[in-house]
């Protein structure tokens, strides 16, 4: 995100659509047939949580929070460094509950839709194999005379987080494990299941391009959390683990079978600290799964210019180490990513040889300040040490930005005004400004964002207008160094920060203007401008997400929802009036 924060097929059989009432809503309200030959917007997808909008699989275990532990009286003890696991994560002990200590540690629990969110409602599957005993509450209850063992029938409540308790397991090898949860509908017994929800395949219709930055972990704890430790490529998620929504993200074959279920571009964010064989392994993997001719995107981290991330202080460290005393710390850090991305993207493509013209090398730059791409483009520290011959860029395709718009709306020197704004307010702001009547130094806008600032005031400039000069200042760049200019992240950025997430009648005001009609126009006018001002694919923020203070970045709340809310239709209008623009878009 900005400077500001940093936050089979889909063409289903008929048959198994029909298992799907929010597919059937989905394919219902405005894109039944089909996007256009080629979308020009790609999507990120949500975070694969227990607490996510989006069910992506239809074992629903794989999303379920990793274990944690519980006693007769306490829900989570917080010992889930005791627990015994297999090296596939399942519990193959316990120990035994104990009438005198009933805040001892004896059950092993995970929960599903902790969000109390809207996933699918009515009887659901819990296949297992081995010996034990497994319990059911909160929003899930067992129905004993439809269940046996190996196979139990829940009735849940689609809209309340619920529990699975493993409170008895024989010993290995014949403890409980392989658990699968599947929703209503899906049942093996009947016909076989496909690995992705109906629900969740509809969503992506409009969308060329997937961005799994998400997926991946790549941020590895986020703001200012621990990063991705992955180095090897044995260190990724693995498909016989047991859940997918660990520290190492999800398998790299689930990934790419995705991209080929819904006939998409996937779009990877490797590792910071991946070595050159994981890159080789990764791009081998990819080579041999992705269907044949199919466009792959490969950006080395995430944001590594944004210092919240924790990536970004790992690779200026490199650098540190790589360049010695040039330049400042901040320079050795854009030098660094630029010098590897190129390393990357030179690995990446002989490893698919004569096929290298199907891979797009990018790299992450700072949508406001576009000297994040020239520095880190032209390398000028590796050239200057000997580490490379020429400019980084010659090995790179093209440079990727996050446009985001309303960045300034959302700091604590504007809290004063915009907590008493109207909707009209606001959205004037974002198509027309002038409504921070405040003056330099008591307003941020995007007249004082200029360097050096323009003292107007209120300033005329528009949320959306402030946007375009980032662009044209990333093409103008980018044209000189023969890349092309695309956007890894984008849309409305209305979030508070810096403590205006905590002010309720701001979180209020930026949740409704997301669902506000007048929000569609705003979109299809934004996008509009980034397609007239030189930009190519750009992967909007994010397909789904609950809104909170911390944003709403959901193009949809509910998987399937309906009417399709603003966002979601300007996509699909945006989607007819522009199939893709660019010159090999429609490869």
């Amino acid at each position: 995100m900005p400077h500001t924060l940093k936050r089979y097929a889909v063409l289903l059989i008929a048959a198994l659509v029909a298992h799907s009432t929010h597919a059937q809503q989905i394919f219902a309200n405005g894109f039944e047939s089909g996007p256009p030959a080629k979308s020009g917007l790609g999507v990120n997808l949500e975070e694969f949580v227990d607490f996510a909008v989006a069910y992506p699989l239809t074992d629903f275990f794989k999303q379920s929070r990793p274990w944690i532990t519980a006693s007769q009286t306490v829900f989570d003890t917080d010992d889930a460094d005791q627990l015994d696991l297999d090296a596939d994560g399942w519990v193959q002990s316990l120990p035994a509950c104990a009438a005198g200590d009933p805040q001892q540690f004896c059950i092993a629990r995970t929960v599903l839709n902790s969000g109390n969110l809207a996933w699918p409602n009515g009887r659901y599957l819990v296949l297992y194999e081995g010996s034990g005993t497994i319990d059911y509450g909160i929003g899930a209850q067992k129905i004993v005379a439809e269940s046996a063992p190996g196979r139990d029938v829940l009735q849940v409540n689609g809209n309340q987080i619920w529990r699975l308790d493993i409170t008895a397991t024989a010993a290995a090898p014949n403890h409980v494990r392989n658990i699968r949860v599947l929703p209503p509908d899906f049942d093996p017994a009947i016909a076989a299941v496909p690995r992705f929800h109906p629900d969740f395949l509809a969503e992506l219709t409009p969308y060329r391009t997937l961005r799994f930055m998400d997926w991946m972990k790549t941020n590895g704890g986020g703001f200012f959390g621990g990063p991705n430790e992955q180095e090897n490529f044995a260190d990724r998620a693995q498909l016989t683990d047991a859940h997918w929504g660990r520290e190492e993200g999800m398998p790299l074959e689930v990934m790419i079978e995705l991209a080929n279920v819904v006939d998409g571009e996937p779009w990877f964010t490797l590792p910071h600290r991946a070595n050159n064989a994981y890159i080789d392994g990764f791009a081998q993997m990819v080579l041999a799964q992705l269907d044949a001719g199919r466009r792959v995107y490969v950006e080395n981290s995430n944001e590594v210019w944004n210092s919240a991330f924790p990536q970004g202080g790992e690779i200026e460290a490199r650098g540190n180490l790589l360049y010695g005393n040039l330049g400042d710390p901040f320079i050795r850090r854009l030098n660094a990513h630029g010098q590897r991305t190129a390393e990357i993207c030179l690995r990446f493509k002989a490893v698919f040889g004569a096929q290298a013209n199907r891979v797009t090398c990018t790299i992450g730059a700072q949508a406001a300040n576009a000297f994040t791409q020239t520095e880190a483009a032209d390398c000028p520290l590796a050239v200057q040490t000997g580490q490379r011959a020429t400019a980084c860029h010659d090995d790179i395709d093209a440079v990727a930005i996050a446009p985001y718009f309303s960045n300034y709306t959302n700091l604590p020197v504007n809290q004063d005004e915009i907590e008493l704004w109207t909707l009209d307010q606001l959205f004037t702001e974002i198509s027309e400004g002038g409504q921070l009547q405040d003056v330099f130094p008591d307003v941020a806008t995007p007249c004082t964002e200029n360097f050096p600032p323009v003292l107007t005031e209120p300033c005329p400039i528009s949320s959306l207008e402030e946007v375009m000069p980032w662009l044209a200042a990333h093409k103008a760049s980018a044209n000189t160094r023969g890349l092309a200019v695309i956007a890894y992240e984008g849309g409305q950025h209305l979030v508070g920060v810096f403590g205006v997430e905590n002010n309720s009648a701001i979180t209020a005001l930026f949740t409704s203007a997301n669902r506000d009609s007048r929000m569609r126009p705003i979109y299809e006018a934004y996008l509009q401008e980034w397609k007239d001002g030189g930009g190519e694919l750009f992967a909007v923020f994010a397909l789904s997400g609950s809104y909170t203070r911390f944003g709403s970045w959901g193009m949809v709340e509910t998987l399937g929802q309906s009417p399709r809310p603003p966002k979601a239709q300007a996509v699909l209008n945006f989607n007819a009036a522009n199939p893709c623009w660019w010159s090999g878009c429609q490869q």
